[in-house]
């Protein structure tokens, strides 16, 4: 298994030291503004789409100056948002399926030593929610047994704040930083690795933390460095309750990585194809726990605005008990790898697919496996209303992951409202489902995962029902 994934990952790195520096289009910077409503649809574009996509591929900033009824997708298919600005910034993905599900747009390019400027913006967003558990569990906790049964909305039949956002960005014609604070309970859930109380050392409970902290420089417009701490590049779902369809969190993603500390370079081998190698500090650590560092990779693959194909690495040695200077690399080696696709059925269709497959080899226990997938559907009924399930499975009965020695099925079905302008309420039903234990002694009541009304682990399975509301600005 470790060699599968050291060839994977050495067959990217040489990708990219084959490639060359030059660029395949020039560095346009793409002005979009919203023509007057004519029949046709995407054949109104003033150029081709491939050309289209080209210009998109190789542009350092792109400025889209729009109404509130053009719709702005991610890229993952869910809106983001519908703006009623002069002009917004959005990414290169993002642009890509806003032309593909905007009708009539009117592209104009103009060279970018005549548009690119220092430009600070600021985000962020508010979140909130209320979840009843039907099994009532006397503590009033979603997590069961293990502790870790779900990432963040993690208490019952209580009105919670999950997170406070607070996003500064800096961009420069080749320079770019970022700086992700958080506030909140899933501000300490989702950075635990940074969790330090203002008085020292210690979890904090309401104490800002670092979600994302780097700076990008843009060698060319096809290879870039980055360094910090930044988000992981590993899975399908996010920390930012804004961009995902659902608001709790799949047990793939329960089972991180969350973000990493370290430095990446990206490199755009074509219109089509990108990648990204890195090195960083343990999976979700502030400080390595040992001298050894963790290598990630991650391979792009972008053929047209409906699809969009990602395969993930991520792999290190993890040795924990033995000293910090220890010079033995077998000792605990962890690795995984990851794919994430995106399919556009059509304008309203939408759905995803993310599997893990993941390796825990020590030196003297041999190798344990983790690994689990998730499907993705998402249909937008009407322009403020869409409704998407997702289905997941983990099984982590080896016991190398968070949540214990079982597997995991849940079944999760979300309504996507948006109320007004940013305010997004989302209504949710939620299933999961344990591996039945069959032990025989006086414990018998407490070895299942959830909790029941009289506070004994009797259930193998829970359901929560409720919804979040989102502010984002």
């Amino acid at each position: 298994m470790k060699n599968i994934f050291y060839i994977l990952f050495l067959f990217c790195f040489n990708c990219l030291s084959l490639i060359g520096n030059n660029s395949l289009f020039p560095n346009d910077t793409l002005r979009i503004s919203r023509k007057k409503p004519v029949e046709d649809s995407l054949k109104s574009f003033t150029i081709t789409k491939q050309r289209l996509n080209q210009l998109i591929d190789s542009a350092l900033e792109l400025n889209v100056i729009c109404t509130k009824d053009i719709r702005i997708f991610n890229k993952f298919g869910e809106m983001l948002t519908s703006q009623n600005r002069d002009s917004i910034i959005i990414s290169k993905d993002s642009l890509k399926e806003l032309c593909f599900y905007t009708k009539n747009i009117k592209i104009e390019t103009v060279p970018v030593v005549d548009t690119v400027k220092n430009k600070l913006s600021f985000n962020g967003y508010i979140d909130s929610y209320f979840f009843k558990n039907l099994n009532n569990p006397l503590s009033g906790s979603n997590t069961g047994k293990s502790g870790y049964a779900r990432a963040f909305d993690q208490k019952e039949n209580q009105f919670q704040i999950g997170l406070v956002q607070a996003k500064m960005n800096y961009k420069s014609k080749s320079t770019e930083s970022l700086i992700d604070l958080t506030f909140g309970p899933n501000a300490d859930l989702g950075n635990y690795g940074n969790a330090i109380g203002g008085l020292g050392n210690g979890k904090s409970t309401s104490a800002i933390a670092i979600k994302q902290a780097y700076f990008t420089y843009f060698h060319s417009s096809r290879l870039s460095f980055t360094a910090g701490q930044f988000g992981t590049h590993v899975g399908y779902e996010v920390i930012d309750a804004p961009l995902n369809f659902n608001y709790s969190l799949s047990n793939l993603f329960n089972n991180g990585p969350f973000y990493h500390i370290g430095i990446k370079a990206n490199y755009k081998l074509s219109s089509k194809y990108s990648l990204m190698v890195g090195v960083v500090n343990d999976w979700d650590n502030l400080y390595d726990n040992n001298k050894f560092k963790t290598a990630i990779c991650q391979l792009n693959y972008i053929p047209n605005a409906k699809l969009a194909v990602y395969l993930n690495y991520i792999g290190g040695n993890e040795t924990t008990n033995a000293s910090f200077n220890s010079n033995d690399s077998t000792h605990s080696f962890k690795q995984a790898v990851d794919l994430v696709i995106n399919y556009h059925v059509t304008s309203k269709l939408y759905l995803g697919f993310n599997g893990v497959l993941g390796d825990l080899s020590m030196k003297n226990f041999g190798e344990s496996y983790w690994g689990g997938a998730a499907l993705y559907a998402n249909y937008q009924f009407f322009k403020s209303m869409a409704l998407g399930c997702r289905l997941d499975f983990f099984d982590n009965t080896q016991g190398v992951m968070y949540i214990g020695n079982t597997d995991v099925k849940s079944v999760t079905v979300t309504g996507n409202i948006l109320l007004k302008d940013n305010i997004f309420f989302k209504p949710e039903f939620r299933y999961d489902g344990y591996k039945k234990k069959y032990y025989v002694g006086p414990n018998d009541l407490n070895i299942q995962q959830f909790e029941d009304s009289k506070g004994y682990f009797t259930n193998t399975s829970q359901i929560t029902i409720g919804a979040a509301f989102i502010y984002a600005f």
